[in-house]
């Protein structure tokens, strides 16, 4: 109050003082019929400064003018020429003066109602405007009033606020802007499925900022539209107080370094890698910013909803998924790479493309008899379950396993086709097309962990018949599963398909219990008989001699 009264008091001495001097001025004369400008008292929005005031742009200011010979006729307008009006005026912002009530045609005093717009091709800001005065709006011809101090102000475009509080705008719009960029990257980056995904099997830090997030993230067009309309809004706000603290292109330059900078690039970077973490962390700003902008936003996410439909979220194809796993270099080890790829593919892999082929795989004739050579080849291949032909290898009838032979004593030469008609295990078939999964539902029922692959020939004249390709195992499901052979002590190669030989020091040699006797080594003689009412007894003689 005391500094607007000093003002005040200030103004109006200024005027007396320049009233005086003017009236003491030589080559004035009080018959002049030209108006003169002796001085002026600009509106109480007006600043005194350095001499000389200084009116804001775009605001009304009704000026008192002091002088001699004003009339209702008089026009004022402006020049930025401290000489003479013809050059740099401008008569298009021309104004008629007002005459006081008590006034008749002339007087001492008049009035000024000014409003000058923000116009660059006029004014400049803090350019000096002096006093043009004539009777014609339209003619730049007139009667300089002089440059004195007192005679001319200055335009200037009053601040919106206070400088050191447009700072701490800005910083905070700054901050503001950087968050809404950011999190408009990080949040729309981590898709439902992901945050599922770390809900379930994330860190504790992780499954707290998933949970946390993934409520306003299932309203993915909401939150988008939010955020770009919080971004748009922040960085309009900020070039307009940038503009309001400079000027021109370096408000423009500014304004543009500052919000690539600071309001894309640095946050981007950091939210492209720990998005989950700072959308947690600005949840609250995010949920503020979401309620303020309900009336815009909303409809606009509704709206997209209906055209683009809802977000389901990343949905991976078995290929990109497997290609996904091979890529990591850092979790998984490459016997884990291995085993999640095989477990992908096998489900298109069909019997035909890990089967032993017929030719490689080890059989017994029907007619066979158990003796000590078939019971020591049997030994000696290594497997579990035979497969039993009858005149020709492709003409599979049954399966021996070898478990059935533990009670038959190799001296007793039964034929084959007693013990395979006795047991009789049933031969499982699948077509050479069939895919590896259902062979193994099929093994995991526990009827048969054998089968063999068979196709229709239809090829000739004759009609179609089951030709036996090959045989497929549990163990090449598994192996292929695991993509990785599964070789035991009793095994000779090392797969079915590149028959590499397994390197062994020696394998068992039967033939020392064939050739053996009592004088010249080891002789064992084992019968067991099985009595049909579970009555078993058995003889074991051993005689050691050296």
């Amino acid at each position: 109050m005391r500094k607007a009264f000093l003002l005040q008091s200030t103004i109006s001495n200024g005027v007396i003082w320049c009233l005086f001097l003017s009236w003491l001025s030589p080559g004035v004369s009080s018959i002049q019929a030209n108006p003169t400008l002796l001085g002026f008292h600009p509106c109480s929005h007006a600043e005194w400064e350095s001499g000389y005031f200084k009116v804001p742009f775009s605001e009304n200011c009704n000026f008192t003018l002091y002088g001699r010979d004003f009339s209702v006729d008089t026009y004022v307008y402006f020049t930025t020429n401290p000489e003479n009006c013809t050059s740099e005026s401008y008569p298009r912002y021309s104004f008629k003066l007002t005459l006081p009530s008590w006034a008749n045609k002339t007087s001492d005093v008049s009035y000024l109602n000014l409003n000058l717009p923000d116009d660059p091709d006029v004014l400049g800001n803090m350019v000096p405007l002096y006093f043009c005065f004539n009777y014609d709006q339209n003619t730049t011809e007139g009667s300089h009033q002089g440059s004195m101090p007192w005679l001319h102000f200055r335009l200037f475009n009053k601040d919106l606020l206070p400088v050191p509080v447009e700072i701490i705008f800005i910083i905070c719009l700054i901050v503001l802007s950087a968050c809404f960029s950011g999190l408009n990257l990080g949040l729309m980056s981590l898709n439902l499925t992901e945050l599922k995904i770390v809900i379930s099997c994330g860190s504790k830090w992780e499954k707290r900022c998933a949970r946390v997030i993934h409520p306003i993230r299932k309203h993915g067009n909401y939150l988008l539209c939010t955020l770009l309309l919080g971004n748009v809004l922040v960085n309009s706000a900020l070039t307009i107080l940038l503009d309001n603290l400079t000027s021109g292109l370096i408000a423009v330059i500014g304004s543009t370094i500052i919000i690539v900078i600071f309001g894309e690039i640095i946050p981007q970077a950091i939210c492209n890698r720990y998005g989950l973490f700072v959308g947690a962390l600005t949840l609250p700003l995010t949920v503020l910013f979401l309620i303020l902008t309900f009336p815009i936003s909303f409809p606009i996410s509704k709206l997209l909803d209906c055209i683009l439909g809802e977000e389901l979220g990343t949905n991976y194809k078995r290929e990109e998924l497997l290609e996904l796993v091979k890529q990591d270099k850092k979790n998984l080890e490459q016997d884990e790479k291995n085993i999640i790829a095989g477990a992908l593919e096998f489900k298109h892999k069909t019997a035909s493309d890990v089967m032993t082929p017929i030719n490689k795989v080890f059989m017994l004739e029907i007619k066979s008899i158990l003796d000590f050579k078939t019971m020591m080849k049997i030994a000696q291949s290594g497997h579990s379950r035979i497969p039993v032909y009858e005149n020709d290898p492709r003409n599979i009838i049954g399966l021996l396993f070898v478990k059935d032979l533990i009670f038959h004593d190799a001296d007793d030469k039964i034929p084959l086709n007693t013990i395979v008609k006795f047991y009789n295990h049933q031969v499982k078939s699948v077509y050479f097309d069939t895919t590896l999964d259902k062979i193994l539902n099929e093994f995991k029922t526990g009827r048969t962990h054998l089968a063999i692959v068979i196709k229709v020939n239809d090829s000739g004249e004759g009609d179609p018949f089951h030709e036996n390709l090959g045989v497929i195992s549990l163990e090449d499901i598994i192996e292929e599963i695991i993509q990785c052979e599964i070789v035991d002590e009793s095994d000779r190669f090392f797969d079915n398909r590149s028959y590499i030989p397994v390197e062994r020091s020696s394998f068992p040699d039967f033939h020392v219990f064939l050739d053996a006797d009592s004088t010249t080594g080891k002789f064992y003689s084992i019968r067991t008989e099985m009595d049909l009412g579970s009555n078993i007894r058995g003889e074991i003689n051993m005689k050691l001699t050296t």
